[in-house]
């Protein structure tokens, strides 16, 4: 009997496999070095009001309280009182938040430092996209227009959920489209990834039906037997593990969110399709502790949609080339949209079907936001994906002209002839070289027109810095743990002071209405109020301007040098008694 050789397709695979992940390891390295060297120089705390909200939740969910929000809006009272479960943002940010929170502190840094991970791993995709999709030079470059990128690096410290979406979406993709979409694991992990995605950011949900038809188109490639009008008992399979991996991953949530309104998709940015209208300008229905119809009000004001949605188009179409938009620069976006109608697939089979479904998922996007809230920021999670398909087609430029049959190719009708055939394969090593180093021209380029700047002027003084004395202890102070103040800067005291802080109501009348869906203790008015509130009715700013002793049962406790107002219902407390930072 012959014994058989070992086969050594375990060694050969590690063999292959080590150059490979060592390159990994440099992205992953380098992106968090050059993040590190940003956060140092330009991270000065938080600024946006979204971002405390997303940190006062994550602080709840560390200290073991829930996934319950501080900061509350008149419209929400008008749902569930205090203490309120969060019924406005999707909640994976927070969740990941609270787990830096426990490692690094209750503090601005740790939201900073968890956009930093997230951008961190990004890279890591957008190189192992690069490489499954197109070669290693295209991935390689990708990785340092991505790792460069001025704009990704800014929303990476901004505490807002733009790093992990970015990175959820790449990884949803690198899942979705992997190179078994026949087996079980593979929609199933597409599903799941698919789910976590939608915990991040809601509106991914308008990409599943896209990703679905993506699937059948691949399984029709990969399976010919599943003809034009046969059974596709296949596809059904794969349908289903999909969206069984989605269901188990958003299932408890659904669930909770069906509990406690009736709604397993509820949250209250299903109002907003009716806000920046005539009837209800800006933010304006938040202000109001009301449910109304939205389906009837979009009937009833069909002019009111149009408008909204002609200026979110004008809005759209303003951004489209901007690189605050697009996450790259100029240059990158032109030469990633020329590599839309070029025949990648010929060079990039792996790629195949991808164009369109990210097409289709922009499409959707845009289609939903413009008349439910256009928000430019919601799209940089494109930006990787314009960076690899303008590497990929700065590639195939050069492999042409490298070749020296480009203005042939131009004139040729037909592009699968056969000159362009010989470029289809590895190429000699001189026309390799010179496409490495049209391609190393073009990454330097995007990087120089794109490149962040490492100590960027100040925004103006931190909110801290304003309020983190004596205003915010007396909040502290006066309102207890289980009581409300209602603020223009109620995201403030929600995360720096660990107080339930109301968005104000959107007249002083409204007060009495809502002190009956909630312990109203305070009303903080800050000097922002004459330009951070354009919504709020006058009276607010007559309020601030005249300094009336009582308003609404509120009496004036203190007048700040800055012109910030705090009044207080009922008994105050001693100064001795009040809480402390």
């Amino acid at each position: 009997m012959v014994r058989k050789r070992p086969s050594n397709n375990k060694a050969g695979w590690l063999a292959g496999a080590w150059p490979w992940a060592l390159l990994l390891l440099l992205v992953a390295a380098g992106a968090l070095l050059f993040w590190y060297a940003y956060y140092k120089g330009a991270f000065r705390g938080l600024f946006i009001n979204d971002a405390y909200d997303y940190a006062s939740i994550a602080h709840n969910i560390a200290l073991g309280r829930g996934v319950r929000s501080e900061y509350l809006t008149p419209l929400g009272l008008a749902h569930l009182g205090v203490p309120q479960p969060d019924l406005w943002r999707a909640p994976l940010w927070p969740l990941l938040l609270a787990l830096f929170q426990r490692i690094f502190g209750f503090k601005d840094p740790a939201a900073a430092l968890a956009g930093g991970a997230c951008f961190g791993a990004g890279a890591c995709l957008v190189f192992l996209l690069g490489r499954r999709w197109f070669n290693w030079p295209v991935a390689i470059a990708a990785s340092l227009l991505y790792i460069f990128s001025s704009q990704l690096l800014v929303f990476s410290v901004t505490g807002l959920t733009e790093p992990l979406a970015v990175l959820l979406m790449l990884g949803w993709f690198y899942l979705l489209t992997g190179p078994s979409p026949g087996s079980w694991w593979q929609p199933l992990l597409a599903g799941a990834a698919g789910g976590l995605f939608y915990l991040a950011r809601y509106n991914a949900a308008l990409f599943f039906v896209p990703a679905l038809v993506y699937l059948w188109w691949r399984l029709r490639q990969n399976t010919p037997e599943l003809g034009r009008h046969k059974p596709r008992p296949a596809f059904i399979r794969t349908a289903a593990l999909f969206l069984l991996g989605l269901l188990l991953i958003t299932g408890p949530w659904l669930g909770r969110n069906y509990l406690l309104t009736g709604n397993p998709l509820f949250s209250l940015q299903k109002y907003e399709p009716a806000m920046f209208t005539a009837t209800y300008p800006d933010y304006s229905l938040y202000m109001q502790p009301a449910k109304i119809d939205v389906i009837g009000f979009i009937r009833a004001h069909p002019s009111e949609m149009t408008a909204k949605v002609a200026t979110g188009w004008t809005s759209f179409t303003g951004d489209f080339f901007q690189p605050e938009f697009t996450g790259v620069s100029l240059g990158v976006m032109i030469l990633f949209l020329l590599a839309l109608l070029l025949p990648l697939g010929l060079w990039f089979p792996a790629q195949r079907g991808v164009r369109w479904l990210l097409a289709a998922c922009f499409l959707l996007q845009l289609g939903a936001l413009l008349p439910i809230h256009y928000i430019s920021r919601l799209f940089i999670i494109f930006a990787p994906f314009c960076i690899l398909y303008a590497a990929a087609g700065v590639w195939v430029l050069g492999r042409l002209a490298a070749a020296g049959i480009w203005g042939r190719l131009v004139r040729s009708p037909e592009l699968r002839g056969g000159s362009l055939q010989n470029l289809m394969g590895p190429g000699s090593p001189a026309t390799v070289a010179v496409t490495v180093l049209i391609l190393a021209i073009f990454t330097l380029s995007g990087i120089r027109a794109n490149y962040p700047d490492l100590h960027p002027p100040s925004e103006g003084p931190h909110p801290l810095s304003m309020w983190g004395e004596q205003h915010l202890r007396d909040v502290q102070g006066y309102v207890t743990g289980d009581q409300v103040v209602a603020s223009d800067i109620g995201h403030f005291f929600a995360w720096y002071g660990d107080r339930y802080a109301c968005k104000l109501p959107l007249r002083p009348q409204l007060l009495p209405q809502l002190g009956a869906l909630a312990p109203i203790r305070a009303v903080f008015l800050s000097h922002w109020i004459t330009w951070d509130q354009p919504e709020a009715d006058p009276a607010w700013l007559a309020i601030y301007r005249t300094r009336p002793a009582r308003v609404d049962g509120f009496a004036l406790a203190r007048v700040y040098p800055d012109g910030s107002l705090l009044y207080i219902r009922g008994q105050m407390p001693e100064a001795g008694s009040r809480n402390k930072l």
